[in-house]
């Protein structure tokens, strides 16, 4: 009778044993979901303050839906006038997805207060510059975007926004700046508020 108790006792011990080791594997492959990591990228592009009104619906589309042909429209959109963009740059990322907002609103975020703005209907404002700043994250490793020193390679840089296929894409976020429709940088004041920007040469695209 004692011998038929251990032996049950003892296999009880090993299903609670393989229940544990179940339950700690399961939280194991958890965690590693949860610290697996993401990549993105940035760009920010300063353009004169009229061009804001006709991007408009494309960017709040874009980053309302966050889905690749909403995207795609965008970087057509943004193309279709690359000849008048000022300046640009661009940053790629990797990390756990919940960083990324953040690191986004560094690269989006001027370094000058909101003193600096010409707000709208201000005379100088009309030939303004606006930046539009884009973080697009994706769940796979695409190639690094080219340093952007002239308009081709800015047209290059947009025709690889898209992720090439669409479950790739995991998140769109988009910020103008000034924030205020209507408001804008001097050309000196955008020098100072995004240092990281490049003015862009007059190559072809």
């Amino acid at each position: 009778m004692e011998l038929i108790v251990t032996v049950a006792a003892m296999a009880a011990l090993g299903v609670c044993c393989a229940i544990a080791a179940t339950v700690q594997q399961r939280r194991h492959r958890r965690e590693l979901a949860e610290e697996k990591s993401e990549y993105g990228r940035a760009i920010v592009i300063a353009m004169p303050v009229d061009l804001r009104g006709r991007l408009e619906p494309a960017v709040e589309a874009a980053a309302r839906t966050r889905d690749a042909a909403s995207l795609a429209a965008l970087r057509d959109a943004v193309v279709a006038h690359v000849g008048a963009v000022r300046s640009a740059s661009a940053a790629t990322w990797c990390g756990p997805a919940a960083a990324f907002e953040a690191w986004f609103a560094e690269r989006a975020r001027p370094s000058v207060s909101d003193a600096a703005v010409l707000p709208a209907g201000y005379r100088e404002a009309e030939s303004g510059l606006v930046v539009l700043a884009l973080g697009i994250r994706h769940s796979c490793e695409l190639p690094p975007p080219d340093a952007i020193t002239d308009r081709a390679s800015l047209h290059s840089t947009l025709a690889n926004l898209v992720p090439a296929r669409t479950m790739w894409l995991a998140g769109v976020l988009a910020r103008w700046e000034p924030a205020a429709r209507g408001a804008s940088w001097s050309e000196e004041t955008l020098a100072r508020a995004f240092p990281e920007l490049r003015v862009l040469s007059d190559g072809a695209h």
